[in-house]
């Protein structure tokens, strides 16, 4: 060092002269060169070349495969245009600490007043050659003239990586991060992304701005990995057992990419110095395998951990299907008719009376809690309850937080550190103490032998985010390590899980639960599901330690199931079955499909090569391959075979028709030509599989050119179509069964099965003879049909809660209750007729709607007449009684299809005490 530099690092009290000497230690390596010039160091291997300057990487050329520039030239991007350099924030306001927001965002034009990096013509910066390396101190920086960054880059001899080691300095306390750039990348680059399960983001993700996250949060590693279009790729990682907080933001402009890499200090943020920990650095001939299988290496070595078929819980690889709810005879009964119940974890999220209140103590909403586990158990399934180390009943155990030396968990540096008695029951904690991890996992021990439980889902474990400060020398994410560590030695065999799927989970848990589409609104949603959009990286880096399974997507909620497939998918998520134990139809069957291929041994598989458009393998211990093919936005997840590639199951959107090599089928589906299903929506989705369609009363075998089909409704008495679209054309059928006719028109074109018609139409196809209602007289909904429809298709029959007599006030009224299925909008159970109305214009239904539940969150009447709405009104979760009267004129002595429909409200699953009654419906003549 030289004399100034130790002048200055004597007077800031740190980075004398025998510390730095002492902090880094250097293997030697062959083929490294090193040149100072102008404020720049260039290190050249025989795998890369690397320019450096103001701090931050700013020039890059790769020799593997071949040699190719990395970044672009005349280097448009500087250090300034992401948070880089010394991070300071002793006044801790609201504009030095909005930059360490959890998941941010900000325009390219914002500044970041917290960190001070050098300035080019402002910052003396002193180079010292070392061996296989640099040393650069900085001295003066931006906005902080006493501020000092030292920064080493040594080649390691063998793996040839870079290592960055960093320290920093200030003449006041509050030091909390330093930050290096990787400047001026090229667009046409891909990163491989930890984030969200793993995410691609290419170019067109977040433009014009600067994107930040934190580390570990939200499934994340601290590796990112970029990859050439052309070939090769590098790779950033940290190294880090301690678990310490760190932030990773990209600034995406017009120009060039850039990545910034931020190590960040332990509150309470008081200190003037912070030494960073190293960062590597590489580039690679082949693909992001390679760089995530060294980052792998190195963190099962850093946690010595165990991986989870060598586990005492090792039962866990037999788990093919997540129930999420309590077991029960009627469940385990039909889901064994298509799946070995030793496949099956029942999750009992709800077991705490009042959910969560009283923890850390745990009691069952029912009394015979223990004895429906061992149901389960006699069956062959698991079952698992929701716990948590790091949440504590304040209410309920005022002195716990002091007595078990807990502190409050908070998101620092962006949040300012708790003191005193938080307000509200439930507090998130840091479970840093040896006092609280020994109480906790003997409470763990005790809810296992005193109930038989299998799996213990532990709430937030991964969810450290920035600091949380040190609480007896640990992070809060290493001591949520150290506490399952304490857990699992205590109970061996059980299982333990948590949120999230970060390293923290993968160190110690055998499952992480993701909620991918519940976080930062739908527009974010929409984009991580993306069908092209997810990575496999995070799959591969921690498959072997820690099982992915999703929390509760409703399988009739189209959109968002679809959607959360397009991640489970590449992540090899074990998959949940959130529908009744009775349902076959469409999604629940795909489900099925996704769970025999875990229940036959398929697992995560990542070969060397790839398939043009495949996101993601499975393998079997025979050797047996699975993979899933996204030409486009569709997916097909296909077996190989000697004889060629065998469809297990399809998930189509984007498509108005499929012609596939061989005959698959649409559950529920009766348009099909001589090539496959013709009538798709392209907005909407389908489930395909292997084997001819089944033979059904109607075949629609022509549409007009832009028509799909909106509903199919298929039953003994009525086939129900309805085609949407513009224009006009012909729609052409086969009649599989006698005696069905089109309702209308009646003419010889329709007789001989063809109808030139103007869309949207209505096909309605009558096998009996409609029933006459009388005006006026109670409509007999216990004698309708009833059934379960989702996106307009009878999925399975229904039934009736209750039919019978109700009070209203003084009056006694006959009705029928329902109860909605999960899924929203979209999904309903809905009581059908084919009726005939009287022909009068002034014809209405008028109908009594009742609420008797007083919970979840409202549910939808709605009337539908063949199958579209008519009218729908939202009932409030709150007792109540309303008439309503829905005009029919516009029917008038026609045949049609009457439904009277419910569905469980804007949730889409939350469906508790959503009973709801149609009472006293009559077919009204108005005078």
């Amino acid at each position: 060092m030289r004399t100034n530099d130790k002048l200055i690092a004597s007077r800031l009290g740190f980075l004398t002269a025998g510390v730095i000497a002492g902090a880094f230690c250097h293997a030697p390596a062959a083929e490294v060169s090193v040149r100072f010039a102008d404020g720049v160091a260039v290190i050249k291997t025989d795998r890369y070349e690397v320019a450096w300057q103001n701090g931050s990487m700013v020039g890059l050329r790769t020799f593997l495969p071949r040699e190719q520039k990395i970044t672009v030239d005349a280097r448009p991007m500087q250090a300034a245009e992401l948070p880089t350099g010394l991070a300071l924030v002793a006044q801790r306001n609201a504009e030095l600490l909005k930059t360490y927001a959890v998941v941010a965002s900000f325009p390219l034009s914002a500044t970041y007043p917290a960190y001070h990096p050098p300035v080019p013509g402002k910052t003396d910066v002193a180079w010292e050659p070392i061996e296989s390396g640099v040393r650069l101190t900085y001295r003066g920086l931006g906005g902080e003239a006493q501020g000092v960054l030292m920064q080493e880059l040594v080649v390691e001899a063998g793996t040839g990586d870079l290592i960055i080691r960093q320290q920093a300095g200030s003449s006041q306390p509050g030091v909390t991060g330093i930050a290096f750039g990787l400047l001026n990348l090229r667009r046409d680059m891909t990163l491989a992304a930890p984030y969200f399960g793993g995410q691609r983001w290419d170019a067109d993700y977040q433009p014009n701005s600067v994107g930040s996250w934190c580390w570990p949060y939200m499934w994340s590693a601290g590796l990112v990995i970029g990859e050439l279009g052309t070939g090769g790729c590098f790779a950033v990682w940290a190294e880090d057992p301690d678990l310490r907080p760190k932030f990773f933001r990209r600034c995406n402009t017009p120009e060039a990419l850039g990545l910034g890499f931020e190590s960040c200090a332990e509150a309470p943020f008081d200190a003037p110095q912070l030494s960073a920990p190293a960062w590597r650095f590489n580039t690679f001939a082949g693909t992001w395998i390679e760089p995530a299988q060294r980052y792998k290496d190195w963190w099962a070595a850093a946690f010595r951990t165990t991986p989870r078929a060598q586990r005492p819980s090792r039962w866990v690889d037999e788990i093919a299907l997540i129930v999420p709810q309590a077991p029960s005879e009627s469940c385990l009964q039909e889901l064994a008719e298509v799946i070995d119940p030793k496949h099956l974890l029942f999750m009992d999220w709800g077991w705490l009376k009042g959910f969560n209140r009283r923890i850390p103590e745990y009691v069952p909403q029912r009394d015979d809690f223990a004895e429906q586990v061992a149901l389960a158990h006699r069956h062959g399934a698991k079952v698992g309850v929701y716990t948590s180390l790091a949440l504590v009943d304040q209410e309920t155990y005022p002195t716990m937080m002091k007595d078990y030396g807990l502190e409050y968990f908070f998101r620092g540096p962006a949040e300012q550190q708790p003191t005193g008695d938080r307000p509200g029951w439930l507090q998130y904690v840091h479970p840093g103490s040896a006092r609280w991890r020994e109480f906790y996992s003997r409470k763990m021990a005790q809810i296992v032998d005193q109930y038989g439980i299998d799996y213990l889902y532990q709430d937030v474990t991964g969810c450290g985010a920035g600091s949380s400060a040190l609480v007896e020398g640990l992070t809060f994410s290493k001591a949520a390590v150290r506490c399952e560590e304490t857990i699992r030695a205590a109970v061996p065999r059980a299982a333990l899980g948590g949120e999230f799927w970060t390293d923290v989970n993968a160190c110690q848990e055998d499952f992480a639960v993701h909620t991918f589409q519940a976080w930062f609104g739908s527009a974010h949603a929409e984009f991580i599901t993306r069908p092209r959009q997810p990575h496999p990286i995070l799959s591969y880096l921690f498959h072997d330690y820690c099982v992915s399974w999703p929390h509760q997507v409703s399988i009739r909620d189209s959109v968002k199931f679809h959607r959360d497939q397009n991640i489970n998918e590449v992540t090899g998520a074990i998959p949940i079955w959130a529908t009744t134990s009775d349902d076959r139809q469409g999604e629940a069957r795909l489900v099925l499909e996704r769970a025999k291929l875990f229940a036959e041994g398929f697992r995560p598989h990542f070969p060397a090569d790839w398939d043009a458009d495949a996101v993601a393998y499975l393998r079997d211990s025979r050797g047996r391959i699975v993979k899933y093919v996204r030409p486009q936005d569709s997916t097909f997840c296909y077996e190989a075979s000697p004889a060629g590639d065998r469809l297990r199951y399809a998930r189509l959107t984007g498509l108005s028709r499929l012609a596939p090599p061989a005959p698959v089928t649409i559950d529920g589906w009766i348009a099909y030509d001589e090539l496959g299903p013709i009538g798709l929506d392209p907005a909407g989705w389908y489930c395909a599989f292997p084997g001819a369609p089944p033979k059904r009363p109607v075949r629609i075998t022509r549409l007009p050119p832009g028509a799909w089909l909106a509903a199919v409704r298929v039953t003994d008495d009525y086939v129900l179509a309805e085609v949407d679209g513009d224009g006009a054309g012909e729609i052409a059928w086969q009649r599989g069964v006698e005696g069905l006719a089109l309702a209308e028109p009646d003419d010889d074109d329709a007789r001989q099965g063809r109808w030139h018609a103007t869309l949207p139409a209505t096909l309605l196809f009558a096998a009996n003879e409609p029933l006459a209602v009388v005006p006026n007289e109670r409509l007999q909904l216990d004698q309708w049909q009833h059934h379960i429809v989702a996106n307009g298709r009878i999925i399975r029959s229904g039934k009736l809660v209750r039919h019978g007599n109700y009070q209203r006030d003084d009056t006694t009224i006959v009705g029928s209750m329902v109860h909605p299925p999960t899924g929203g909008k979209d999904s309903e159970i809905s009581i059908d007729r084919l009726i005939r109305l009287p022909d009068d214009a002034s014809t209405a239904l008028r109908v009594t709607l009742g609420r008797l539940g007083g919970a979840g969150d409202g549910v939808h009447f709605v009337v539908r007449v063949n199958g579209r709405d008519i009218w729908r009104q939202f009932s409030p979760a709150q007792r109540d009684w309303t008439d309503v009267t829905i005009p029919l004129g516009s029917y008038a002595g026609r045949a049609v299809v009457l439904s009277l429909a419910l569905d469980c409200g804007p949730s889409g699953f939350n469906t508790s005490c959503d009973e709801a009654v149609w009472a006293e419906p009559r077919i009204v003549v108005e005078p």
